[in-house]
């Protein structure tokens, strides 16, 4: 889309590199650039306010988050409570 200087909703998507539904999703944030109203149903998004958008993203830096902790099951809580009652003996 170099020479577009608008885009509907599915061109934003693509431009994004997501989905129509995620598009949607994603036009509902506070940060995320307003249509102009260029046609009463229909909006529009300026290219470079989106790639400005995409570009103030924060990036991966490779690392990711310890995943929480899941609490242990019944057979785990089980295993437990025999692992200590055996170390009691």
């Amino acid at each position: 889309m170099p020479d577009q200087l608008i885009t509907d909703a599915i061109g934003a998507a693509r431009l994004i590199g997501c989905s129509e539904r995620t598009f949607h999703d994603l036009r509902k944030r506070a940060d995320f650039p307003k249509p102009l109203k260029l046609f009463p149903t229909r909006p529009r998004w300026r290219v470079a306010d989106v790639r400005s958008w995409v570009d103030a993203m924060p990036t991966y830096d490779g690392a990711l988050p310890e995943p929480p902790q899941l609490p242990a099951g019944k057979r785990a809580k089980r295993e437990a409570a025999q692992a200590r009652r055996g170390a009691g003996e």
